[in-house]
This record gives structure tokens, C-alpha cells and sequence, in this order.
């Protein structure tokens, strides 16, 4: 069926307040995550319609920790819709929201094969601000099956078909600026083995 249906029968299946995501291969590298995150939203002046994201711990396939999100791209707060189109900053992963906000666009494009998050959260950037905890929340692995190991041909389909969707707002940013800083990263992991 596709992430995009799983995820869409998930998110109508959720029967919480504040809804989160973890995929499955990734962990909470920090117990208290969560905690962080309700906090911010607590003191938001609209919490339902914001976003709480912390940091992400990249590891490659067997755990090992490489790299930072936030040493890639610098994390920020507020209006961050024409950022996180362009990937000037630190595209938040693995957030709390409110429910309503989490239903309030529609759900994931199931046309999309891949950066079905990406477009998630572009449209939820449209009517939401984002708050950054200053904290470390997940680890996310890295590894052969996941968005890096597809093809530049599927990058460069679903980069353009989200690109053309959002076009009236423009891109000032690099298109490929994902898949570059994917390549630096994989190259991280392949020094990191060879030590």
C-alpha cells in the first residue's frame, strides 16, 4: 500500500490529544523527549497550533551515532514554511502536535513515493509555527533500505512534484540540498566503519 496509506490509517486510527511518530527502525534516545516537547507547548501562546521538535541522533545501521541534525542544518522556531521548502534549516522529524493540526491538512500524499514527510510538512507549515526544544529526542537510523538508497531519478520525480505544488510561494533553496547532504553523511558512515 505504500508508507503514505500506513501512515494516513494511522493517523485516523490515533486516539490522542497529541499525536507523535516514531518509525520503526529509529529510537528515543532520550527518555524524556516527550516531557520536553509538552513543555513547549505549555508555554506556546497557541500550543494547538504548534509544533514541539527536538534534535535527531543520526546512526547508521548498527547504532552507532555519526552526526547530529541540528550540526547539519541549524534548528529553528517560528514560521519556518519557506525554510523548510527551501532546507535552509533543520527539517524537523518526529514532533508533537496537537490532533486537530496533526488532521487539519489532509493527511500524507499517497502519489508520492518518497518524501511524503517532506510534503506533510510543508503543508502543516502553511498554518503552524514550530518550536525547538533545544534537546536531543531520536535517534534515526541510516541505513541501505531507507531514503538514501533510492535512485536520483525517484529523488528528482518527487523533489519537482513538490516543488510544483508549492511553486506560487518559490524556492529560493537547492532542490538536490537533501540528497548532497545524504551523500556527506554516507560518506561519514563509510569513514566511520573503515576506524
Amino acid at each position: 500500500r505504500g508508507i503514505s496509506a500506513v501512515r494516513n490509517q494511522l493517523l485516523a486510527e490515533a486516539r490522542g490529544q497529541w499525536l507523535t511518530s516514531l518509525d520503526g527502525d529509529d529510537v528515543y534516545n532520550c527518555p524524556e523527549k516527550i516531557l520536553h516537547e509538552v513543555a513547549v507547548l505549555a508555554r506556546a501562546a497557541e500550543p494547538q497550533r504548534t509544533i514541539a521538535y527536538s534534535d535527531v541522533q543520526w546512526m547508521d545501521g548498527k547504532g552507532k551515532h555519526v552526526v547530529r541534525a541540528s550540526q547539519i542544518a541549524p534548528p529553528a522556531s517560528g514560521r519556518l514554511f519557506q525554510a523548510i521548502l527551501d532546507r535552509r534549516v533543520m527539517i524537523p522529524r518526529d514532533f508533537l502536535m496537537h490532533e486537530s493540526l496533526a488532521r487539519s491538512v489532509g493527511g500524507f500524499d499517497e502519489t508520492l513515493e518518497i518524501y511524503e514527510d517532506w510534503d506533510y510538512k510543508l503543508r502543516l507549515a502553511q498554518n503552524a509555527m514550530f518550536e525547538f526544544t533545544g534537546e536531543m529526542g531520536i535517534g534515526y537510523r541510516r541505513h541501505g533500505s531507507g531514503l538514501s538508497a533510492a535512485k536520483l531519478p525517484l529523488h528528482e520525480k518527487c523533489q519537482a512534484a513538490i516543488r510544483r505544488k508549492y511553486a506560487m510561494d518559490g524556492f529560493a533553496g537547492d532542490p538536490m540540498r537533501l540528497l548532497s547532504l545524504s551523500q556527506r553523511i554516507q560518506q561519514r558512515f563509510i569513514r566511520g566503519r573503515a576506524a
